[in-house]
């Protein structure tokens, strides 16, 4: 995260937090006349106030309980909601072809605070050195990135794809021990082999499992689920209807249900939420995420969005909210800090309307989206971005002769043709 937005470790801070909280000393900053919506109890509360002090939520209380005089800055909420900044837990940042730092904009607008990223496109071309260049572009980034160490790159084999990475078992294993914000091991793209019992696959799965790193997966077809699942994969997005959703979650597995794009297949939300309104299966292990959207989708249908989606779907509004929120900072062990506006928690917080839209966002107790609009503050962070180095744009290489279009056949033959 850019240093600008950093806050300090919570050991540094508990005695002015508890002086803040039991009101020895005044706090930061006050956002008052809210309602707040609680992911711990799933609940609305009214007239409530928050205290925030060193870039955290030192205490929670009934508004008008900070005196006027208690403090220089008070922000007058009017009436909207209050409640955490989303955790997005699993996306890729280059399917939006932007940076990490240029990406930070519009998850903000839509009230990201938090993104779990799996860089395996990056990973693919440039191995290694791609995805720490991502990772320093995403410490530069107005917003809290952590890392799934891509799992499976190449992605196929060299027989079907000339991949610029090979990420062994050592080299993935080197990331986790390098980089504190590696906290998982991306997607495991190659279901089948892990069923199957591959050696450099499950080489893989042990190099995050001997470190105590969750494993994130991409799983498709109910025959796979039980292999997957006693191999040590514990979460995927790939529920595409209730019934494998149901099976990921009695197999324990935490299930991300991806939203979205509408128009696209990879809208499996709907169909896949069923597991939960009509299979009656409990929604604590069941997150929200978006997965990829390209530069437009990702300001049209953010996480956000998704979350509106599963209201839409019939899930209680405090729920879905939760889903992309608590739920998924639960996953990653990480609810301590975010996911929630709870005492000494991290100030990532949204203010919302009636109907769930985004018109603020603080990140770390400061204002970086007001009126759904980007704050000086944060306009200043974004025009400083990371600048990769020349080697990464020096990745596509051709041929001097190069044949685009194979010969057509002299004579009939069969064709073969994949409907899509």
């Amino acid at each position: 995260m850019n240093p600008a937005f950093e806050i300090a470790p919570l050991h540094k801070v508990t005695r002015q937090l508890a002086a803040v909280a039991s009101g020895r000393e005044k706090p930061d900053l006050v956002i008052r006349g809210a309602r707040l919506l609680s992911t711990y109890t799933e609940r609305m509360h009214e007239d409530r106030e928050v205290w925030i002090c060193q870039g955290r939520i030192a205490a929670i209380k009934p508004a008008g309980t900070c005196a006027r005089k208690g403090t220089d800055t008070f922000y007058n909420a009017r009436g909207g909601i209050l409640a955490p900044g989303l955790v997005d837990p699993h996306i890729h940042i280059e399917s939006s072809m932007m940076s990490a730092c240029a990406y930070a904009e519009g998850a903000l607008l839509n009230g990201t605070t938090t993104i779990f990223c799996d860089s395996h496109e990056i990973g693919n071309v440039c191995d290694v050195r791609g995805i720490e260049w991502m990772l320093k572009d995403a410490r530069q980034a107005a917003l809290s990135i952590f890392l799934t160490v891509p799992s499976t790159v190449p992605a196929t084999s060299a027989a079907f794809e000339t991949a610029g990475g090979d990420l062994t078992a050592n080299k993935i294993g080197r990331l986790f021990d390098r980089w504190p914000e590696a906290v998982a091991l991306g997607e495991k793209m190659d279901f089948v082999q892990v069923a199957m019992g591959d050696p450099r696959s499950h080489a893989i799965l042990a190099a995050a499992l001997r470190r105590g790193k969750p494993v994130s997966g991409h799983i498709y077809g109910r025959e796979f689920v039980a292999a997957c699942a006693a191999s040590g994969i514990s979460d995927t997005h790939e529920s595409i209807d209730r019934e494998i959703a149901d099976d990921f979650l009695e197999a324990g597995l935490w299930v991300f249900l991806r939203g979205g794009p509408p128009t696209t297949p990879w809208h499996s939300l709907p169909e896949a939420i069923k597991t939960v309104t009509e299979l009656g299966a409990n929604s604590k292990r069941v997150c929200v995420c978006t997965d990829d959207r390209d530069a437009d989708d990702l300001f049209l249908f953010g996480l956000d969005w998704v979350t509106r989606e599963a209201m839409a779907a019939g899930i209680k509004a405090e729920v879905a909210w939760s889903m992309g929120s608590l739920h998924p900072a639960t996953r990653f062990g990480m609810d301590g800090e975010i996911g929630a506006l709870g005492h000494s928690r991290r100030a990532d917080i949204v203010l919302l309307d009636d109907d769930f839209r985004v018109r603020n966002t603080w990140l770390g107790g400061h204002l970086v989206v007001e009126s759904g609009k980007v704050t000086p503050i944060l306009d200043r962070v974004l025009r400083k971005r990371y600048r990769y180095p020349r080697d990464a744009y020096k990745t596509v290489r051709l041929a001097r002769a190069l044949k685009l279009t194979p010969d057509l056949p002299l004579r009939p033959c069969r064709a073969n043709v994949i409907r899509t």
